[in-house]
């Protein structure tokens, strides 16, 4: 209802007071203002003058505070300057574009370092002392000594040595390492490598470990023939392939047979038969006094 609505009086006659105690309408009242209607709506001037004062106060306000907040923009309109208005709307956008990828780069930048601490954590947890390797002590040493019931067998078959492989949690030296050799020429370092990689391969099949079958060596010429053989056979008996390149002379100086050089031979390279065709030493060297010049002009 409008402020400025004061009052709504309904008339009704003076008469019996029975009712007026109890607050109820009388019956002649009731027919006296179904019979009169009489509406006296009273209306007071210097209230509506007052209310409407009130919210010219108000509306004046509002209009202040835009001109206030856009004054700039106004009197640029007001002088027709429309063209200094784009250009302050066009840098306007370019200043919230170039906030936006700021706080793009801020949050990535953030999610890098929450990453770098989570890294932190994780290597300081994995490191000498760390939780992680207080608690997986037991377990990397069954698997060690689940692996060297393959490699040290191995081993001994080949050249006779028993050594063991050690695996050290000190991360600041290198994790693993042999134990237990009376040896240390490269023909006993590669035989203990091909036996650590044919124990890896039987170890792997063993323990269901998803790795590729195959072995690939080179370089076996400072390997004893006899342990060179001996290597060959175990491989024999594994169910996955050992690749060696080796020179012929070797086979031949390891009393390895030429039936079964021939049976286990995929490739055999010579001379004349070569992998990659290209020109001899000596044609190189002819071809070294033919240089082509051309004339290139800088």
């Amino acid at each position: 209802m409008p402020e400025f609505l004061r009052t709504l009086v309904f008339a009704r006659p003076r008469g019996d007071d029975q009712f007026a105690d109890c607050g109820q309408a009388r019956p002649d009242d009731v027919a006296s203002t179904h019979r009169n209607k009489t509406h006296i709506l009273s209306f007071n001037p210097n209230d509506i003058k007052i209310n409407l004062s009130k919210e010219k106060t108000l509306i004046e306000a509002k209009r202040q505070t835009l001109l206030t907040k856009n004054k700039r923009y106004l009197s640029l309109i007001d002088k027709e300057n429309i063209d200094e208005y784009e250009q302050l709307s066009d840098n306007l956008m370019q200043l919230r574009q170039r906030i936006g990828k700021c706080e793009e780069i801020i949050d990535t930048l953030v999610r890098y370092e929450n990453n770098l601490t989570s890294l932190q954590e994780n290597i300081e947890s994995y490191s000498t002392g760390g939780s992680e390797r207080k608690n997986g002590n037991e377990i990397y040493q069954i698997r060690m000594d689940s692996f060297n019931k393959y490699f040290t067998p191995l081993a001994q078959k080949i050249n006779e040595e028993n050594p063991i492989l050690v695996y050290s949690p000190d991360t600041h030296k290198f994790p693993v390492s042999f134990s237990a050799l009376s040896g240390s020429s490269t023909g006993t370092r590669k035989s203990l490598i091909a036996a650590y990689d044919l124990a890896y391969q039987q170890f792997a099949i063993a323990n269901q470990i998803q790795s590729p079958h195959f072995i690939v060596h080179d370089v076996v010429e400072n390997v004893e023939g006899d342990d060179l053989r001996t290597i060959i056979n175990i491989a024999n008996g594994i169910d996955a392939q050992y690749i060696v390149a080796v020179l012929k002379e070797k086979l031949d100086s390891s009393h390895i047979s030429k039936a079964e050089q021939e049976k286990l031979t995929i490739l055999q390279l010579s001379e004349d038969d070569k992998l990659f065709e290209g020109k001899t030493v000596n044609d190189r060297e002819n071809s070294k006094g033919n240089i082509l010049s051309l004339p290139f002009e800088f």
